[in-house]
């Protein structure tokens, strides 16, 4: 009866020291990054369509993460915090697609904060 109670005791330590180091060690998101993708008129500075489906490479410290756009243009992602630069974009058939001019390039992720970020695609004909 007591090796049991013992054998009971030691694994329910083992399984908490087991819970707290996964808790410790498992990567949570600083922030969060939410915007819309569009395609604009350069010359025109209008409004052309929301861009659906499209796939936005941002480079954060030699790492790259990719944004999809959803039927609507709209992507919410969480991102570990500190400055993310554009670097190129694609459409869903795979067309490289061209930022506007005035398109900012970098934006920062804060921790604990969302942050805005729309990218302006200019449509490719």
């Amino acid at each position: 009866m007591r090796a049991k109670r013992l054998t009971t005791a030691l694994l329910l330590v083992l399984g908490y020291q087991i819970a707290v180091g996964y808790q410790a060690t498992r990567k949570v998101p600083d922030g969060t990054l939410v915007g819309s993708i569009a395609y604009v008129d350069e010359a025109e500075k209008e409004f052309l369509g929301d861009a659906s489906h499209v796939t936005v490479i941002l480079e954060h410290k030699g790492q790259t993460v990719r944004l999809v756009s959803d039927e609507a243009g709209n992507y919410v992602v969480d991102l570990s915090n500190g400055t993310y630069c554009l670097k190129s974009a694609v459409s869903k058939t795979l067309q490289p697609l061209e930022f506007s001019s005035s398109q900012h390039k970098c934006f920062k992720i804060r921790v604990g904060k969302s942050t805005r970020f729309d990218v302006m695609l200019l449509k490719s004909n």
